[in-house]
């Protein structure tokens, strides 16, 4: 079996607008909320999705994430392994489980923590998308009140015009 190797993290957060080439990788563990690290780089806690190139992986049977780990509040740790790809066109999800070492409290009040967080961005993304959609329609309400205002001063002033030098101004 072929398998690729996760060192080039940079790889797998190939992310190209509008790319119909990308793969998801969500890793996550249990209790949630752990710090997902690949190759040293800190990509955030745990559920985390990182996007490979699919086309790339199609030459591999499994991508070896082995160089990737949840690391607990706590200080417990837990290794991801292989990930088997290629019956999951959409993409995969893998799961660690926390060792059964002492901190289990600590890791899930902080699990608890973390979704609440979230949770508390969420709603504010959707307040100020919100807000911003409530800007543009005033904006645009604005800029057409002016309009028909230009309009109507327009329509109803009588004109006057003048030459000079060959040339015609009318106000």
């Amino acid at each position: 079996m072929k398998k690729v190797q996760m060192a080039a993290i940079a790889l797998l957060m190939f992310m190209v607008n509008g790319c119909a080439s990308q793969y998801a990788v969500t890793f996550d563990s249990y209790p949630q909320g752990a710090t997902l690290i690949c190759d040293g780089t800190n990509w955030g806690y745990t559920p985390r999705t990182l996007y490979h190139d699919a086309n790339a992986l199609k030459q591999y049977d499994n991508i070896d994430a082995s160089n990737c780990s949840a690391n607990w509040i706590s200080g417990a740790k837990a290794k991801y392994g292989t990930i088997p790809h290629k019956q999951f066109p959409n993409g995969v999800q893998t799961t660690v489980q926390r060792p059964n070492v002492r901190g289990l409290q600590q890791d899930a009040e902080f699990a608890l923590k973390v979704a609440t967080m979230q949770a508390a961005q969420a709603q504010a993304m959707a307040a100020e998308s919100q807000a911003s959609a409530a800007h543009r329609q005033a904006t645009a309400a604005q800029q057409q009140a002016a309009s028909a205002l230009t309009q109507a001063l327009t329509a109803n002033r009588p004109r006057t015009c003048f030459t000079n030098y060959g040339m015609t101004t009318c106000y």
